[in-house]
C-alpha cells in the first residue's frame, strides 16, 4: 500500500508586483498555516519520507515552516512540478521510490491530480477548490508509485487549515 500526500502551497503575499509569481512569499497566513497542517499530519500518522517540491518560493516557504514535524524526511526541489499539470506531477509521482510522498505543489494541477486520482471524491465543501494549504490524503493498492493509475485512490483525510483549531 502506497500513501501519497497532496498540498497545495501555503497562502502567499501578493503586495509586492515587482516580484514574479514564482518569487512570491508566504504572507502571514499562510506561515500559521503551514505548521499547522504538518502537525496534524504528523497526529494522524501520516508521515512522509519524501518531499517532492515545487522550487517556488511559496511552496519552499511552507515546506520550511513544515519540516521540524518531519526531520526524517528527504527533499525533492523540482522546477519541473512549479505549476505543473496533472500529467507532469504524475511522472514525477512514479520516479519515487518511498511507500509515503508528499508533494506540495499548485493549483489548477494539485487539484485536478487529487480529483483524477480518486476512485470518490470527499464530501468536503472545499474540496473541489482546493484553497491553500488543503491536504490530500489517499492511499494506492500497489507496491510502488510506477503502478499509480487514474481513479486508484482511497480517500484517508481531506483537510483546510480552517478545519484545525
Amino acid at each position: 500500500m502506497q500513501k501519497l500526500i497532496l498540498m497545495r502551497h501555503a497562502k502567499s503575499d501578493w503586495s509586492d508586483n515587482q516580484l514574479s509569481d514564482k518569487q512570491r512569499p508566504l504572507n502571514k497566513r499562510g506561515r500559521v498555516a503551514a505548521p499547522k497542517i504538518a502537525s496534524w499530519l504528523s497526529d494522524q500518522d501520516h508521515v512522509p519520507e519524501r518531499a517532492l517540491v515545487s522550487a517556488a518560493v511559496r511552496t519552499q516557504e511552507t515546506w520550511d515552516l513544515m519540516k521540524s514535524s518531519f526531520p526524517k524526511v528527504s527533499t525533492e526541489t523540482s522546477d519541473a512540478i512549479y505549476l505543473a499539470d496533472p500529467n507532469i506531477l504524475t511522472d514525477h509521482i512514479k520516479r519515487q521510490s518511498v511507500q509515503t510522498l508528499l508533494v506540495i505543489a499548485h493549483n489548477p494541477g494539485i487539484a485536478w491530480l487529487a480529483r483524477s486520482l480518486l476512485a470518490e471524491m470527499p464530501a468536503h465543501r472545499k474540496f473541489n477548490k482546493y484553497p491553500t494549504a488543503a491536504v490530500l490524503v489517499a492511499q494506492f493498492p500497489i507496491s510502488n508509485w510506477q503502478e499509480l493509475k487514474a481513479g486508484s485512490g482511497s480517500l484517508v483525510n481531506f483537510v483546510v487549515p480552517d478545519d484545525l483549531p
